[in-house]
């Protein structure tokens, strides 16, 4: 078991280098984004990003992750083939008519969202964005059925450079503001499809259409877009609500915030789920299968507070230098360790959502998704008239418990796991206990010379109260003392890495 957990976190964290170079773009360009927008224009440019996720994430039909659980338990080359052909010409004709429809109802488009028609090219230009987002998802989860992920990190390096480029060009160069941000993202994912063609085409040579796969697949997908609708409005709807209740100023803070918070779920929670999926599909029917759930179960919370109370403690700061020249910005990071906790919370849901996938009872992922959405909508608007931001914050903590609590015993009745729920609960109750100090320091406004050294010493007090309170287990301290020694020499970093992509090639040859 072992050596499939470390096989998990080496994934984990190849796939996390690649996840993060396009995902941290928008922090890159953060100081870039507050220099050239105002507060008004950071919310218009937030509302347009949530809508493209959206997209992207109900029009692909979840056929990706069907097309990764065919795939786990196909060994037949033909059917294989057959079963990606489909994915991709289902979602190719989905891209054709999005866009379509897109450039005949611009107009329309820019008066519902803004009241005026003056930006209709923001939704010409989201078509295309999005229409080429919805090809790559296919092309990168296929990359991660392979387990290939030097590729994975080749083709996201891509990205990251294109819109980078085109990001200074358009936004700091040309002064394009909203639309130049829109753009840059278009021409990202345009590159990626066209880099990627190749070994699309090399996929799909040879396949048929197999109409009987394909309505067991879309069987199994066509709940997950009810619940990919109802995990936006979960995960989204605070800054619509924000908007509603508010103004785009509060949403544009609330969203800095947010971005801030949420380096916690692009760098460990959607890494975590690039590398872990394949492996936990391949795993599900294995003897041990159970244990190794259980393990990456309080492995993955270990990491989520560790790491998000790095970014909790130093968000004051971090903000403060990002947006120096605008201090209208200063106030978003009281709302950051909330959303942190939040985000810890979706981290557990996933894990414990899981089982419902493996016995494709998908179905239940919806009726929990739809009703812990309807749950924050409701809270969004009770708590944002009487707290403002913090009260949209609030909720995604209070609804985001609600699902670990749904997930937990429905997961529970179909695919059994015995977590470690006494060290999770250690877990929890040191990492909110350093979440609220942190908080109470940034209150009582400490000077930043003795703030960063005291914040410093709290995040890395995380760790030893836990060995101060027997979290760990005789095996788990070995690891860590050999993890050490290998590790610690910065001389050594780079044969380390060498070693890691290296035995991640073997693991993909076998």
């Amino acid at each position: 078991m072992l050596n499939k957990l470390r096989h998990t976190f080496s994934q984990t964290i190849i796939y996390s280098i690649g996840n993060l170079s396009t995902k941290v773009i928008g922090l890159i360009l953060l100081p870039l984004y507050v220099e050239e927008l105002t507060t008004s224009d950071y919310g218009v440019l937030s509302i347009l990003e949530i809508s493209s996720q959206i997209l992207v994430a109900v029009l692909g039909l979840h056929l990706s992750k069907a097309m990764m659980r065919w795939l786990a338990q196909e060994s037949d080359m033909i059917t294989r083939k057959g079963i990606i052909l489909n994915t991709y010409a289902s979602v190719s004709v989905v891209s054709v008519l999005f866009i379509g429809a897109f450039l005949v109802f611009q107009d329309n488009l820019s008066l519902l969202y803004f009241g005026k028609s003056s930006f209709a090219v923001y939704f010409k230009i989201m078509a295309f964005w999005v229409a080429a987002e919805l090809l790559n998802r296919i092309t990168l989860d296929l990359i991660r059925v392979h387990e290939k992920p030097k590729m994975f990190l080749l083709i996201t390096i891509t990205k990251f450079v294109s819109i980078l480029t085109m990001n200074i060009i358009f936004v700091a160069y040309m002064k394009m503001g909203v639309e130049g941000v829109i753009l840059s993202q278009a021409i990202g994912n345009g590159a990626v499809t066209v880099f990627t063609i190749p070994f699309v085409f090399r996929n799909v040579k040879g396949g048929k259409i197999i109409p009987a796969v394909f309505n067991e697949m879309l069987t199994y997908s066509f709940p997950l877009i009810f619940s990919t609708i109802s995990t936006m409005v979960l995960t989204m709807s605070d800054r619509f609500m924000i908007k509603a209740l508010g103004n785009y100023a509060d949403v544009g803070v609330y969203s800095l915030g947010h971005k801030i918070a949420s380096v916690l779920n692009v760098f460990v929670i959607q890494s975590f789920q690039l590398g872990f999926l394949p492996i936990g599909y391949k795993m599900f029917h294995q003897k041990d299968a159970r244990p190794f759930f259980s393990k990456v179960m309080t492995y993955l919370v270990f990491v989520l507070f560790f790491v998000g109370l790095g970014i909790s403690l130093f968000s004051k700061e971090v903000i403060i230098l990002f947006s120096s020249s605008n201090k209208s910005y200063w106030v978003a990071y009281t709302v950051v360790p909330i959303i942190v906790f939040a985000f810890v919370l979706r981290g557990v849901n996933y894990m414990v959502s899981l089982g419902l996938h493996y016995v494709k009872k998908t179905k239940y992922n919806a009726y929990i998704l739809i009703t812990a959405a309807i749950f924050n909508v409701v809270l969004n608007y009770l708590l944002i008239p009487l707290i403002g931001i913090y009260g949209a914050a609030g909720a995604s903590v209070l609804a985001n418990a609600l699902m670990v609590l749904l997930f937990l015993y429905y997961s529970q009745k179909f695919y059994f796991i015995k977590y470690e729920s006494a060290r999770i609960f250690k877990l929890f109750v040191v990492g909110v206990v350093i979440l609220i100090a942190g908080a109470y320091i940034d209150v009582k406004g400490l000077e930043m010379l003795w703030a960063l050294p005291v914040k410093g010493l709290m995040v890395i007090s995380f760790p030893i109260i836990l060995l101060l309170l027997g979290f760990y287990t005789k095996q788990e301290r070995a690891a860590i003392s050999g993890a050490w020694r290998k590790w610690r020499h910065p001389e050594a970093l780079a044969e380390n890495m060498k070693s890691l992509f290296k035995n991640e090639n073997s693991n993909e040859k076998n």
